[in-house]
C-alpha cells in the first residue's frame, strides 16, 4: 500500500513537472509567433521599400540580388499597410534614394540577407519547438495513460485489501469467540472433575456406611430384604407376561386388519376383474352383431340372382289358412331356391297340428344360422357394368317379391284369427315381437326383414 502511494506520489510530481514544461513551451510558442508575426510586417515593408527602389538600380545588380516573391495572402496586408504607409513611404523613398545615390549597391543587399537569414532562422527554432511540443503531447498522453492504469491498479488493490481487511477482522472476531468458548470448556470441565471427585468420595463413604449397617442388621432384616428382592422379581416377571401378552395380541389384531384389508383388496380385484369381463364381453357382443350385421350384408348382396330375372308376377290369391300359419317356411323356401342350399337349412312341413312347432324350428333355425354364418361364394370382381345394372335389378325383383310374401300375410291374420285359437295367435305374436325388436335393435337391416 505504501509502495502504491509513493508511486503514485511521483507519478503526480512528473505530471507536474511535464505541465510546467508545457506552460513554458507553450509561452515560448506564443512569443515566438509574435516574433514571427513581427518579423514577417518588417520582412513585408522590407519587400515594399525594395521593390520601390528597384526603379533605381541597375539591372546587374537585380540580377545578384535574390529578391523572395510576394505571397498572394500577403498582398491584402500588403494594400491595407500601404494607406497607412504612405506618409511614411513618401518620406523613406526620398531618403533612400539619396542615400542610394552615394550607395547604391550595398545597403538593399545586405538586408534582405541578413532578413532571410534571420527568418529562417526563426523558422527552424519555430519548428523545433513544435516538434518538441509533439513530443511532449505524446509523452503527456502516455504518462496519462500509465497514470490512469496506476489508478486502476490501485483501486482494484484498494477493493483487495479491504475484502482482506473484512475477511480478516471476521477472522479475528471468530477466534475470539472460540477462545472465549475454549476458556468456557475449560472452567466447566474443572468444575466438573471436582464435583465427580467429591461424588465419588460421597459414594465410597456411603458403600462404607452401608457395608456397616449390613454387618449391625441381624438375620431377620436379611430375609426381610430377599423377600423383598423375590416379590420384586415375581412383580417384574409378571410385568413381562403381561407385556408379552399385550404384545401378542396387538399382532393379531394387526394381523386380522391386514387379512381383511386383503379381502377388501382381493374384492375390489374381484369386482374389477368382472367389470373388465362384462367389458370384454359387451365389446365381444358388439363386435359379434356388427360381424352378423356384415355377414347379413354379404348375404343380401349374394342372394340376389346374376341372371336377369323376369318380370315379379302380379300377387297370389290369398293362400288357405293352413299353409299362410307359416311365412318364414316360404320365405327360407325361396332363398333356398335362389341360393341352392336345401342341405344348410332343412325344413320339415308338419301336419296343421303341429304348426306352432314349425314355427318355432324356424325361428330357431334362422337364429342359428345367423349365428354361425354363411360361407360366401368368391365374387367375381372383374364383371362389368352391365352386370353390376342386372344385380342390382335382380336384388330389386327379389325384394319386391319378398314385399309381397309380407303383404300377403299382413293380409292373413283376418283368415287367422277365425281358424286358430287365441293361445296360439298369442304365442306368434310374441315370437314376432321379439324378433322384431331384436331386428331393430341392430341397425343396418333390410326394412323388408324388419316388417317381417
Amino acid at each position: 500500500m505504501f509502495c502504491f502511494v509513493s508511486v503514485s506520489e511521483l507519478v503526480l510530481e512528473e505530471v507536474g513537472e511535464i505541465q510546467k514544461n508545457l506552460q513554458i513551451q507553450t509561452s515560448c510558442r506564443e512569443t515566438a509567433e509574435a516574433l514571427a508575426t513581427k518579423l514577417s510586417r518588417q520582412n513585408r515593408s522590407l519587400k515594399r521599400r525594395s521593390l520601390m527602389l528597384q526603379s533605381h538600380l541597375s539591372p546587374d545588380l537585380i540580377q545578384h540580388i535574390d529578391l523572395l516573391e510576394p505571397d498572394q495572402d500577403q498582398d491584402q496586408e500588403l494594400d491595407q499597410d500601404q494607406e497607412q504607409d504612405q506618409t511614411q513611404t513618401r518620406t523613406g523613398s526620398s531618403r533612400a534614394s539619396r542615400s542610394r545615390v552615394f550607395r547604391p549597391s550595398q545597403v538593399p543587399l545586405v538586408s534582405t540577407l541578413y532578413l532571410q537569414s534571420h527568418r529562417d532562422r526563426i523558422e527552424s527554432e519555430l519548428k523545433d519547438v513544435r516538434e518538441e511540443l509533439s513530443r511532449t503531447r505524446e509523452q503527456l498522453l502516455k504518462e496519462k495513460h500509465d497514470n490512469t492504469v496506476l489508478i486502476s491498479e490501485k483501486v482494484r488493490l484498494n477493493k483487495l485489501l479491504n475484502n482482506y481487511n473484512r475477511v480478516s477482522l471476521l477472522a479475528v472476531e471468530e477466534l475470539e469467540e472460540l477462545q472465549s468458548d475454549l476458556d468456557l470448556e475449560k472452567n466447566l470441565r474443572s468444575e466438573a472433575e471436582t464435583f465427580a471427585r467429591e461424588m465419588l468420595i460421597e459414594q465410597k463413604k456411603l458403600k462404607r456406611q452401608s457395608q456397616i449397617l449390613v454387618q449391625s442388621l441381624g438375620p431377620d432384616r436379611k430375609e426381610e430384604r430377599e423377600e423383598r428382592e423375590r416379590r420384586m422379581k415375581r412383580e417384574r416377571r409378571k410385568k413381562r407376561e403381561r407385556r408379552k401378552k399385550r404384545e401378542k395380541k396387538e399382532r393379531g389384531e394387526r394381523r386380522e386388519r391386514e387379512e381383511r384389508e386383503r379381502g377388501k383388496n382381493r374384492e375390489k380385484k374381484r369386482e374389477t376383474e368382472k367389470r373388465e369381463r362384462e367389458r370384454e364381453r359387451e365389446e365381444r357382443a358388439r363386435n359379434v352383431s356388427d360381424s352378423l350385421e356384415e355377414l347379413q350384408k354379404k348375404l343380401q348382396s349374394l342372394t340376389n340372382p346374376k341372371p336377369v330375372p323376369p318380370p315379379p308376377p302380379p300377387p297370389p290369391p290369398p293362400p288357405p289358412p293352413a299353409p299362410a300359419l307359416n311365412p318364414l317356411s316360404s320365405l327360407l323356401a325361396l332363398m333356398k331356391k335362389k341360393k341352392d342350399v336345401s342341405a344348410d337349412i332343412p325344413l320339415t312341413e308338419h301336419d296343421s297340428a303341429e304348426k306352432t312347432d314349425v314355427r318355432q324350428a324356424a325361428v330357431d333355425e334362422m337364429m342359428q344360422r345367423i349365428k354361425r354364418g354363411v360361407q360366401l361364394r368368391p365374387v367375381d370382381q372383374s364383371a362389368s357394368r352391365t352386370r353390376r345394372q342386372l344385380e342390382k335389378k335382380a336384388s330389386a325383383s327379389a325384394i319386391g317379391e319378398l314385399r309381397g310374401i309380407m303383404e300377403n300375410f299382413n293380409r292373413s291374420p283376418k283368415t287367422l284369427v277365425q281358424t286358430e285359437s287365441r293361445d296360439q295367435d298369442s304365442e306368434l305374436s310374441r315370437v314376432l315381437l321379439r324378433r322384431r325388436d331384436a331386428l331393430e335393435t341392430r341397425p343396418g337391416l333390410n326394412p323388408g326383414l324388419i316388417q317381417d
